[in-house]
């Protein structure tokens, strides 16, 4: 199989996705990257990669471990207060302490989501001397997280899609 690969760097512009509308602002450390691979014999697009070795990105579409892991990476977003600490954390390293001043909450409540954020595998910790910092594991779930909230941006006051 022939397969025509293209690396794809993603740049953000401040302000969003470059359509005119004031979104939250953009993370300075956003600059995501993907491979596009094409299936150069007519199979059509294909997945990055196929890490369990099942062969599924052959037909194009994600492995079943792909799909666990993307169902359990949403379903931590389906949380507000997990949602806003994943946007505060994916600007900067964050310690428990300040994350909670930050959305207003206690430290405990604070603790016990960055733990199943943690377990999802969308935040990874650093010690630095007494502290514990949290951020965002890699650009993928920064990524993620800033376009989740300037897609809700446009949902909420109501502007045009754009591709």
């Amino acid at each position: 199989v022939r397969v025509l690969v293209v690396r794809v760097l993603v740049v953000v512009l401040p302000g969003g996705a470059g359509c005119g509308v004031a979104h939250p602002p953009t993370l300075p450390s956003l600059r995501p990257s993907f491979d596009y691979r094409w299936d150069m014999d007519g199979a059509g697009p294909l997945l990055a990669a196929d890490p369990v070795g099942d062969g599924a990105h052959a037909s194009g579409m994600p492995s079943e471990a792909q799909v666990r892991a993307a169902v359990t990476g949403f379903s931590m977003l389906a949380e507000p207060t997990r949602l806003r600490l994943l946007w505060l954390v994916s600007a900067e390293e964050l310690d428990v302490s300040t994350l909670a001043a930050r959305i207003a909450s206690s430290v405990p409540v604070v603790s016990a989501h960055l733990a199943k954020l943690r377990l999802a595998g969308l935040v990874e910790t650093r010690k630095a001397g007494r502290h514990v910092l949290y951020r965002a594991r890699d650009t993928h779930v920064r990524k993620l997280i800033a376009e989740a909230l300037f897609h809700a941006d446009h949902q909420v006051d109501g502007l045009p899609d754009h591709e």
